[in-house]
């Protein structure tokens, strides 16, 4: 495909970031591909190398794209991470999102949860098993389990197969993440009580009740509202 040339305006980064867009669905490109150098779109768009420059970085700030230092211009996996960025600073400017968002994670995991019941696996349930057991050793060495705790919710999701959601709620986890403490005390009770409610979860979705598995959940997020605004 050859890149029409294009028009000179006050918003040409804009125009030349979209028509990138366009190129790589046009040709199909696919994570990992190398996109035209910066010379090659000056020359083929007819226009200046610093709106290539300031496109180029439009496409960087969307996660569309990622340099390569002495390779150039490759297309990147979809992903999330505008939105995480714009998730992170709207908690921070206006703090009623954390619950709103916590919420929404709420709403979506119940939604759910049929599913998940209804397609687990054996080797789910063993999976599951073990990030429990990772789970209680990271309380006993004091350390805070957000990982297992990401890793529990993570194989629930996947039971859906549907790769937007799992990366909708993986940057969910990531704003969050990214607004705790890291100088908060670590409180043992807490976790415990965490790490009881998430096992409820699990002996539920065992016994294929999913009436009961919804509950759990949501009284593991109820808790967690209640107790210093955690995240679940």
């Amino acid at each position: 495909m050859s890149m029409s040339k294009i028009p000179s305006n006050p918003i040409m980064s804009e125009l030349v970031s979209r028509y990138v867009q366009q190129y790589i669905i046009e040709e199909s490109l696919q994570p990992g591909d190398q996109l035209p150098s910066e010379a090659q779109m000056v020359e083929e768009l007819g226009v200046g190398r610093g709106s290539v420059r300031e496109a180029i970085k439009i496409l960087q700030s969307l996660g569309i794209v990622e340099i390569q230092r002495g390779n150039g211009l490759y297309l990147r996996e979809y992903n999330f991470d505008p939105l995480l960025a714009i998730l992170v600073y709207g908690m921070r400017y206006e703090p009623r999102m954390f619950n709103e968002l916590g919420q929404i994670r709420i709403w979506i995991e119940s939604s759910i949860m049929d599913e998940v019941v209804a397609k687990i696996t054996p080797d789910d349930l063993a999976e599951l098993e073990q990030i429990m057991a990772d789970w209680e050793a990271e309380i006993r060495a004091q350390r805070p389990p957000q990982a297992s705790d990401e890793a529990f919710h993570a194989v629930l999701y996947r039971q859906v197969n549907n790769q937007t959601l799992n990366k909708l709620l993986q940057a969910f986890w990531l704003a969050f993440a990214e607004l705790a403490d890291p100088d908060a005390p670590f409180n043992e009770r807490e976790q415990r009580i965490h790490l009881r409610d998430h096992q409820a979860i699990l002996d539920a979705i065992k016994a294929g009740d999913v009436a009961l598995a919804r509950q759990c959940l949501l009284n593991n997020y109820a808790y967690g509202q209640q107790s210093k605004g955690h995240d679940a």
